[in-house]
């Protein structure tokens, strides 16, 4: 089990990494109905989309493709990505869980990654698209840790269910694709609370400001 954080999530969410011979599944953000949850702590409020089937990132070992399943406007769709990963090992070393992390850094879609791996558990996995390291992947995170993966909980059990690694064809866009699709996203909610504030204040002497950024905070930056 990880602590699974992203750039766009104000809350720590559990995530759970699966693995066998020929593939690896990184599922977080569940919920046991399809439906809209909301988080809220303080002045922190996230929204997101979800069903029981997840959000999730498949790796094909064999076919050298990593399928993800992300949601744009309440619907699903399967990402078919091609990611490559050009480590660079350093010789720093720490512990984590009681396993001696080595570590290792990776430049991924406009952000710099930290990443320590466990050489004492020989398997090429880790959460979400990070892979590729002599050892299983305990902690990533960015610069900024404004993504950040960390290892909860270890249960290297041999009784794992296969893990599923064909998706419909139909159902399946490219990387760039959906990127646009979340772009389009951003801007049309953006818009709808601008009108809501709008609305609100035409019916009270109260003036409303909302502060958003001009461009969405992405894990994975747009070009």
């Amino acid at each position: 089990m990880y602590q699974h954080k992203m750039a766009e999530d104000f809350f720590v969410f559990d995530a759970t990494l699966t693995f066998t011979p020929l593939a690896t599944k990184y599922k977080y953000k569940s919920l046991e109905e399809a439906g809209m949850e909301v988080l809220e702590e303080g002045i922190k409020m996230q929204p997101y989309y979800s069903d029981p089937e997840g959000y999730f990132c498949v790796r094909d070992k064999q076919k050298e493709v990593v399928i993800a399943r992300d949601f744009c406007q309440r619907t699903s769709y399967y990402i078919q990505d091609k990611v490559e990963h050009a480590w660079k090992l350093r010789k720093n070393e720490k512990r984590i869980g009681g396993y001696l992390c080595k570590q290792a850094e990776v430049k991924f879609r406009g952000r710099k990654y930290t990443a320590w791996y466990a050489p004492d558990i020989p398997i090429d996995a880790g959460p979400w698209k990070f892979f590729g390291l002599p050892g299983l992947i305990l902690e990533v995170y960015d610069q900024d840790k404004a993504v950040h993966f960390q290892v909860a909980k270890i249960n290297l059990s041999a009784d794992i269910a296969p893990i599923i690694t064909y998706f419909s064809e139909e159902e399946m866009v490219p990387f760039d694709t959906f990127q646009q699709c979340r772009l389009t996203e951003f801007h049309e909610r953006a818009k709808r609370l601008q009108a809501k504030a709008e609305m609100m204040m035409a019916n009270s002497s109260v003036e409303i400001e909302i502060e958003s950024p001009s461009e969405p905070v992405f894990t994975e930056k747009i070009k």
